[in-house]
């Protein structure tokens, strides 16, 4: 039988405001892998939107995420192709705490952030 979630103050609640990304960044590690746990925290965006990404997607002053593409697993093989779903594609506001996060992605990679 599962457990039942309570909404009480030990529930939690999916943020994409920035806060958590706050908490995280006081111990994150200033490497790709930081960075982009940082920014996954703070936009609330998917990890196969976040592998999709070409820094082209990212505003070059980090403060709009367009999520054109996403990383699938087809037979055992990862491909390229569309967001989950059409209402997947989207533009997505990069709060300002963690701007430095996109900039950081887009200006050290090479073809996928």
């Amino acid at each position: 039988m599962a457990k039942k979630r309570s909404n009480g103050e030990g529930a939690l609640r999916k943020r994409t405001d920035g806060q958590w990304a706050c908490t995280i960044m006081d111990g994150y590690q200033p490497d790709r892998m930081g960075t982009s746990i940082c920014l996954l925290s703070g936009t609330g965006m998917r990890m196969q939107e976040l592998l999709g990404l070409e820094p082209h997607h990212i505003a070059p002053d980090g403060s709009m995420i367009y999520v054109r593409q996403a990383v699938q697993l087809v037979k055992g093989t990862i491909h390229i192709g569309p967001p989950k779903s059409k209402d997947s594609a989207r533009d997505i506001p990069v709060p300002p705490n963690v701007r430095h996060c996109a900039r950081f992605l887009r200006n050290t990679a090479t073809r996928f952030v």
